[in-house]
């Protein structure tokens, strides 16, 4: 190794390289060049030749160094044992943030003259793209003020331009010339526009620009998660990923408001400078798999773009229903309370402590030597009217102590399995196993707060002006499931097993109401993953099944009871009911390779029942002896996965499985994820492409707001209703699959089934089309 002899001078740092590969030796060299030249550097291979003078010692790897050299020196030890991956450059260079002190990674520019401006918006429009991005004052773009929009069209420099900012020079003029002129950048449809988390700064842009946006988007954070869906995809992650000299470079004001012009701007020209040139290294990334880029192409950025307008006209609630479901809310929770509070072990228990705490305080008083007035007042008080005690239910350790001592209900606590040791825990998890009438209703009280916080007063803090906008996540899953949060609208409660909660979760669908003159349609993928099932597998059965417009459920749970179709039709409602559903969990259950072990429960789960491992196994024989191509497609997906270390979807998004040659539980869900990832994920991208399209033929008047994994919803005027149903079911029966993605026909069709009502999402009825 080469040895680099030390400089007698206080301001240097000496790299001790200890033990380590030779190729990592030399890394670790250009790396050191490159990123870490604001500080003079030595490198040394032992610390005798290190003389105690320099300002910092940082060793990395493997060396055997005594303690009093250690302290001596003041050593900071990094270790370097892990692979050089991309992956682990970033954690390299994370680790030495600590010592170390990375280079510049730009230059920028505040832009303080209006000619300038509109100087920077001609240049973004000769070079045909740009990165932009906005600071904001806060998170919420309906209201938050943009401070700084910062723009890069060269990789290494970015112009900051003040918009709202405190610090600001504009004019009223000058201030609505700016706004014009970017949004005349905005919707050139020659122009490039680059982001990322894109779909922010264009409601940002909307909202205080009031302008629209055309031509060709990129967002670098899809690109990434499209890459690397296991990673974390925030934009100082990524770039440090790939650009480890950049970190660092962030900042967490306590006020997004107050951060002083020249701070925030080289913060945000980074953020733009790092988005453009990611877009450089993700765009080769994808054109490397023309599949995987052609679904960037045709799938995430017009989803994109739905989704936006989705986001930013938002959904109608009635603020009214809101308010009088608070005060239903309220009145279900004080009784709940009071009747908790009423238990005879409660005030049993309450009294002991009570009682406990007036002889601890009266004790402490009385151990002074010398007592004063007050203290004397203070004791006769607490021996005339003792302290009083109440159990908070939401503090965990006065719960673990009403449920746990002997003063309280004194129930047996669990044993932790590893230990041995009772668990004191009032988690759900474990009061689960506490059959007690007082653990049913604090449940039931606990679920009711948790309703009310999360749906009645979110959604009441969430309403502006009777719309709600949330933001949907297409870098949300590992599965390619859209997901929603700000609030989560694809998780909106439904059913309770608490009874006495029935009435608010039945007022949960009540709130979101159609706008006027029109009503809410639901449209919902019938039997989605098994119709992509039954072209995946090419299994005849189930091909036959749907193209003669049979219900597969129905097929399934025939072959359950052991007789033909028409038999099972003409059984005893209650007798097919129950073979229906049992069909129903064989279907979803043993299609996606669950053991038998694993269906008992999954059964369990679904219907309430409990079945023998023996009748778990028939349902098996049941299930893969009348769709016998499942087996052939389960082996062939591993196979695949296995081979290749990821499985993709039918319009080619890719789903990593790095774990799918490991033994053990690891490798099994692997196994599990290789069978169902392609068919929940094409089934989720079927849904979104009827949204995509159907958003783009159907007329303004046809308002989309959300998706529920195969489902989609819209608003439409009711005298259009038919009309617009027709075009849409004939989308997601036809949709261009072929000559989009180039791949096979779907050997069944899908099918929609629509609800509407007028009235609420709660009260919408299935029509026929």
């Amino acid at each position: 190794m080469i040895q680099y002899m030390a400089m007698e001078t206080t301001d240097k740092v000496a790299i001790l390289l200890g033990d380590m590969p030779e190729n990592k030796s030399k890394f670790i060299d250009k790396l050191f060049t490159k990123y870490f030249t604001q500080e003079p550097i030595d490198f040394f291979d032992s610390p005798e030749q290190v003389q105690p003078y320099y300002k910092k010692v940082v060793l990395i790897g493997d060396m055997k160094v005594s303690a009093k050299i250690k302290k001596d020196l003041g050593i900071i030890n990094v270790p370097f044992n892990f692979d050089l991956t991309q992956n682990n450059v970033e954690r390299f260079v994370y680790l030495l943030g600590g010592v170390l002190k990375t280079s510049p990674v730009n230059g920028h520019e505040i832009v303080k003259d209006i000619n300038r401006v509109h100087q920077i918006f001609t240049w973004c429009k000769e070079a045909g793209e740009f990165a932009f991005d906005f600071e904001t004052e806060g998170l919420e773009w309906w209201k938050d003020k943009p401070t700084v929009l910062s723009i890069t069209f060269q990789a290494g420099y970015g112009y900051v331009i003040p918009i709202y900012h405190f610090e600001h020079v504009w004019s009223y003029e000058e201030l609505t010339s700016i706004l014009e002129g970017f949004q005349n950048l905005m919707e050139d449809v020659d122009v490039v526009k680059i982001g990322h988390n894109i779909k922010f700064d264009l409601h940002v842009y909307k909202e205080w620009f009031k302008g629209d946006y055309r031509g060709l988007l990129h967002d670098t954070m899809i690109m990434h998660h499209l890459i690397d869906e296991n990673s974390v995809q925030d934009l100082e992650t990524v770039s440090v990923k790939f650009f480890p000299e950049c970190y660092g470079y962030s900042i967490s004001p306590s006020d997004w408001a107050k951060v002083p012009l020249e701070e925030l701007s080289y913060y945000a020209s980074i953020d733009t400078n790092n988005t453009f040139r990611l877009k450089v290294v993700f765009e080769d990334f994808l054109l490397d798999d023309p599949e995987l880029y052609n679904y960037y192409c045709n799938v995430s950025i017009p989803l994109l773009k739905t989704l936006e307008r989705m986001e930013y006209d938002g959904v109608y609630v009635s603020d009214d229903r809101i308010s009088d479901s608070i005060a239903y809310s309220k009145d279900v929770i004080d009784s709940l309370y009071k009747e908790l509070r009423n238990y005879k072990e409660v005030l049993l228990f309450e009294r002991h402590v009570s009682r406990r705490i007036t002889k601890e305080s009266i004790a402490k008083i009385e151990s002074k030597v010398k007592k004063t007035k007050n203290d004397e007042e203070k004791l006769q008080t607490l021996r005339a009217c003792p302290e009083t005690y109440e159990v908070n239910f939401a503090s965990p350790k006065q719960l673990a102590e009403l449920l746990y001592s002997e003063e309280g209900f004194n129930f047996i606590p669990p044993k932790d399995c590893r230990t041995g040791q009772p668990m004191l825990s009032t988690g759900v998890e474990v009061l689960q196993d506490i059959d007690h009438p007082f653990i049913t209703l604090l449940q039931t009280y606990r679920s009711a707060l948790k309703i009310m916080g999360t749906y009645f007063e979110g959604l009441q803090k969430a309403s502006i002006n009777g719309k709600i906008h949330t933001t949907f996540l297409q870098h949300g899953t590992v599965t390619g499931r859209l997901s929603s949060r700000n609030p989560n609208l694809q998780n909106l409660i439904m059913r309770t097993k608490y009874e006495r909660l029935q009435g608010m979760v039945d007022r949960v669908k009540q709130l979101f109401i159609p706008p006027q003159g029109k009503v809410f349609v639901g449209a919902d993928l019938s039997q989605a993953e098994l119709r992509v099932i039954a072209s995946v597998s090419q299994d005849p059965e189930m091909i036959k099944a749907y193209n003669e417009g049979l219900d597969l459920h129905t097929t399934t749970g025939a072959r359950l009871a052991g007789v033909g179709i028409e038999d099972f039709k003409a059984m005893e409602p209650d007798k097919r009911k129950n073979f229906r559903q049992i069909a129903k969990s064989a279907n979803f259950g043993y299609v996606y390779g669950l053991s038998v072990e694993g269906y008992q429960n999954y059964v369990k789960l679904q219907t309430g029942k409990d079945i023998s491992k023996k009748e778990a196994a028939k349902h098996r024989e049941a299930i893969f002896g009348t769709y016998k191509m499942l087996d052939v497609w389960h082996n062939k997906a591993v196979s695949y996965a296995k081979e290749h270390r990821f499985v993709r979807t039918l319009f080619g998004r890719k789903r990593h499985l790095p774990e799918i040659n490991f033994t053990g539980k690891l490798g099994e869900e692997a196994q599990k994820h290789a069978i169902n990832a392609p068919i929940q994920g094409t089934s989720a991208e079927w849904c979104n492409l009827i949204m995509i399209l159907g958003s783009m033929i159907t007329p303004p008047y046809v308002q989309w707001f959300n998706t529920i994994h195969d489902a989609i919803y819209f608003y439409c005027p009711e005298d259009k209703l038919h009309s617009v149903v027709e075009v849409i079911n004939d989308i997601a029966m036809w949709l261009p699959v072929d000559a989009i993605f180039d791949m096979d026909k779907f050997k069944v069709k899908m099918k929609l089934e629509f609800s509407v009502s007028d009235k609420d999402w709660a009260s919408v009825e299935e029509i026929e089309i």
